[in-house]
């Protein structure tokens, strides 16, 4: 399209350049090109509108029928999917895989938030006794400071520093006659003694509180270090956690529409065989009189006790159906719990374990 009319644009240039008498024109017109001669140049604007228009409707019917093949060829050369059972199956295992998978990270993210927990708690109690410690070395320097004090009196009475060893104790002794005198520096003298070995026993003490304060430290260190550590795990596992969780919603959301239809099919007929289980289940317990399909359960009424209808309700939501409801208007509700509670047993027949304890109950 564009071509031609690049051409006829040409041609309409050189009519205009060309407007000489008639002959001339003519003349030029036929060296220019012979067949030029016939046309007509007060038509060229429409012609060159008509070719405008011409082009364009076969440029939509090119784009027209390009589309109609694509789409023929999309429908011919890919069916549509049909997903079968297998696919189904496979699609189920993949995501109880995933659940333990996830499963297990959880059980591992649980154990590893107790065991931070724990540490915390060590950590706190650290805290405490460092607390504790901090408060003794206080109270041990109050009395080394009131110890010193009564020191300083001491040895500001007499004017002099006397210590346990000094000998100058004697001298003073010697010096000061009468025995009340002599009472009252060997009282002193005493004192003085004692002091000594309570300061000594107190910087002792006072010492092991130090010692055992760094290693406290040192332990609440190594705690903090151990539980930045366990922190980072934790959120390594959560993260992982939340993909498996993306995931497995992922294939729910890709899986439910398509299976939707196969797994009510699959829950009815599920149902309807754990039905007729229980029908001979009962049977061989009790007469049966009439039964009547309500839902997901059945009521029941026998030949021993036609005016004591029962009621047994299933739970089809669950994979694995179990007795959901009993209903029996002479039976105490708390029998009836003790009656569901049979169903949650893990090892043995839950129908009939239920079955026999419910008739156990009517016949006593």
């Amino acid at each position: 399209m564009d071509h031609h009319y690049e051409r006829l644009k040409e041609i309409r240039s050189f009519l205009e350049k060309h407007s000489n008498p008639e002959t001339d024109f003519n003349n030029a017109i036929e060296q220019f090109n012979p067949n030029y001669s016939k046309i007509d140049p007060k038509g060229l604007d429409d012609s060159i509108k008509a070719y405008n228009d011409r082009f364009e409707r076969l440029k939509f019917l090119f784009l027209e029928q390009e589309s109609k093949e694509k789409f023929l060829r999309l429908i011919l050369e890919h069916p549509p999917k049909v997903i079968s059972n297998d696919d189904i199956s496979i699609v189920y295992e993949e995501n109880s895989q995933l659940k333990e998978v996830l499963s297990q990270k959880d059980k591992e993210t649980n154990a590893l938030g107790d065991a931070i927990k724990g540490e915390s708690l060590s950590y706190e109690n650290l805290i405490e006794m460092t607390k504790e410690k901090l408060m003794a070395i206080e109270k041990l320097e109050l009395e080394i400071k009131e110890n010193n004090q009564v020191r300083e009196s001491i040895e500001k009475q007499y004017g002099e520093k006397l210590t346990s060893t000094d000998p100058l104790l004697l001298e003073l002794t010697n010096k000061i006659g009468g025995n009340a005198h002599l009472q009252i520096k060997t009282e002193d003298f005493h004192s003085l003694t004692r002091l000594d070995v309570k300061l000594s026993q107190i910087s002792q003490r006072r010492s092991e509180i130090s010692e055992r304060i760094t290693q406290l430290n040192q332990l609440k260190q190594e705690k903090l270090d151990r539980i930045r550590k366990d922190e980072q795990k934790r959120v390594g596992l959560l993260e992982v956690g939340n993909e498996l969780d993306n995931q497995i919603q992922e294939i729910k959301h890709n899986n439910e529409e398509d299976s939707q239809n196969l797994r009510d099919t699959l829950i009815f007929e599920k149902n309807e065989k754990l039905l007729t289980m229980i029908n001979k289940i009962l049977e061989g317990l009790l007469i049966i009189e009439n039964y009547t399909l309500i839902g997901n359960g059945i009521s029941y009424n026998f030949k021993r006790f036609p005016d004591i209808p029962i009621f047994i309700q299933l739970n089809s939501d669950k994979t694995d159906l179990t007795i959901e409801k009993v209903i029996c208007e002479e039976i105490p509700a708390d029998k009836i719990k003790k009656l569901l509670k049979v169903t949650n047993l893990h090892d043995g027949d839950r129908l009939t374990k239920v079955t026999t304890a419910l008739y156990a109950t009517l016949t006593k």
